[in-house]
């Protein structure tokens, strides 16, 4: 029987209130993305907590719209992170109730009950449904960097990634190396896998105006000039390879570089602040940790550069943040950055501090340079849209329902992707 109703697909957007995450990003450049989608009568669904989806609202409009979790209890990972003490208690108490096998939750009934027809997973976990499913896949860093995830963590990832896979009709990674990492470790066919960009997240409406770059310089007392580095401070992130080249730039060349770092502190930090020490880079590494979009945005606005150090990524979103704020970037030689960063980034081996310290020296005092990267990387981003991201996904949410595809739609299905 031919479907007469509108294609109703469902996001799981069941993330916190709160400081801002990579995924609660993507999240919000989805539904900005779908927002923006005005030729066809698709409905876009954001699974969300009724308790917190206040980060969601700005931006979710049109054929987009918020459907909240009736038994929040089967998201519980969000509701325990969000009760102080709460998430303490649950573990004292896990090992007395749960068995040590993984089990995937059954759905409680909301999307069903919705009607939706398409089920998008874009976290990690998920849960079962008979509705037809796609997954999104980030990274497989726990399979090339085990050593930064204990063991139970190591089972889960395991656990969520070979179950969703298998479940799913189509499983979206955002670039060609994410795709081939994804047949090769976890042996998914590859007939199975799409590659869908990922675009900047920073909100295009916020622009800081000179007041507001005066009044953040005041609040954080930042330098005159500095480099920028938005990160959390996990292992893979290689903050202690920036600050080893930042203090070797200081002895070798007499440049003293000051390094500014946004995002969230772990216990990692403790080892980076004990380097940080030895190095005696205390006058020149600073954290401002969680800042907001505005924040953000004027932080790339005011750099001289950013640095981006990391040793394993799925996507960069910083690259594309640097490229539309008009920001030098220098980036890891890891796939998929390379590939991303195009010629529009200075390049560095990330294991090698000592190169390191030279590109950021050549960055620092080469303003030709920078100029020079700045119009390529303007240049670059205009490639990554939320408006072509969102039109790659309802052409392959419209293939999964068996809809009928428009001609954009299978030309956006055969095209080659960007990266």
């Amino acid at each position: 029987m031919k479907n007469t109703h509108p294609l109703r697909v469902c996001i799981d957007a069941c993330a916190p209130d709160g400081p801002a995450s990579g995924e609660r990003a993507i999240i919000a450049g989805l539904a900005a993305g779908f927002s923006q989608l005005t030729d066809g009568d698709e409905e876009y669904l954001f699974l969300a907590l009724k308790s917190s989806h206040e980060w969601l609202k700005p931006h979710v409009s049109g054929h987009c719209r918020i459907l909240p979790l009736k038994n929040s209890a089967s998201r519980g990972r969000y509701i325990l992170k969000q009760v102080p003490g709460l998430c303490q208690l649950w573990q004292l108490l896990k090992p007395l109730v749960v068995s040590d096998e993984l089990q995937m939750p059954m759905s409680d009934g909301t999307i069903e009950a919705a009607g939706v027809d398409v089920m998008h997973f874009v976290q990690t976990t998920g849960f079962q449904t008979s509705v037809a499913s796609m997954y999104q896949i980030h990274d497989l860093q726990h399979l090339h960097h085990p050593e930064y995830f204990s063991p139970k963590v190591l089972k889960e990832r395991d656990f969520w990634y070979r179950t969703l896979c298998d479940l799913a009709k189509v499983v979206t990674v955002p670039s060609k190396w994410g795709k081939s990492d994804l047949v090769a470790r976890l042996g998914v066919p590859e007939e199975k896998i799409t590659v869908v960009p990922w675009a900047p997240v920073l909100d295009g409406d916020l622009t800081p105006s000179p007041i507001d770059l005066a009044v953040l310089r005041q609040k954080y007392a930042l330098p005159p000039a500095f480099g920028f580095y938005p990160a959390h401070t996990w292992p893979h992130k290689n903050h202690l390879c920036l600050f080893e080249a930042i203090a070797i730039a200081r002895d070798r060349y007499g440049c003293v570089i000051p390094i500014v770092c946004s995002g969230g502190r772990d216990n990692f930090v403790l080892t980076i602040n004990k380097r940080v020490q030895e190095l005696n880079l205390e006058n020149q590494v600073k954290y401002v940790g969680f800042v907001s979009s505005l924040e953000l945005k004027s932080l790339y606005r005011l750099s001289r550069f950013v640095v981006f150090p990391t040793l394993f990524e799925g996507w960069g979103l910083p690259l594309l943040e640097a490229f539309l704020t008009k920001t030098a970037m220098a980036c890891s030689d890891i796939s998929p950055l390379k590939e991303q960063a195009s010629d529009a980034a200075s390049k560095f081996d990330p294991h090698d501090p000592s190169e390191l310290a030279d590109v950021l020296h050549t960055l620092w005092t080469n303003e030709q340079l920078r100029t020079q990267l700045i119009e390529r990387g303007t240049e670059r981003v205009k490639l990554f849209t939320w408006g072509h991201t969102a039109r790659i996904l309802r052409a392959q949410y419209r293939a999964v329902a068996q809809r009928q595809l428009s001609t954009e739609d299978v030309a956006l299905l055969a095209e080659p992707p960007l990266v």
